[in-house]
């Protein structure tokens, strides 16, 4: 089983997610070559894809959805999330990974 790559950074952590929008539901389905993996539900289009992945990520990791900022990978799959605020072992325990 993979294991989902954090990364320390000075305010916070990063993670790097691959999202799959448009799904049925919204869910984290697991890990994938050490990203977070997580279904969405809003379109690919005009930014809905990255502003539910931000309000999804938030209510998971119960933090104001301003802690939270996409990196890299706007317009891809593939995105680097950096959370501020919290550590680590925080994150993957909110996630309960």
């Amino acid at each position: 089983m993979d294991s989902l790559q954090v990364t320390s950074v000075s305010q916070g952590v990063r993670l790097g997610v691959r999202v799959h929008p448009r799904s049925a539901r919204q869910a984290v389905a697991g890990i994938q070559e050490g990203n977070l993996k997580i279904y969405l539900t809003a379109p690919p289009a005009e930014g809905a894809a990255n502003q539910g992945l931000i309000k999804f990520l938030a209510e998971i990791l119960q933090i104001a959805p301003s802690r939270l900022s996409i990196i890299s990978g706007r317009r891809s799959r593939s995105k680097l999330v950096e959370i501020k605020g919290l550590n680590v072992r925080e994150v993957l325990h909110r996630l309960q990974l």
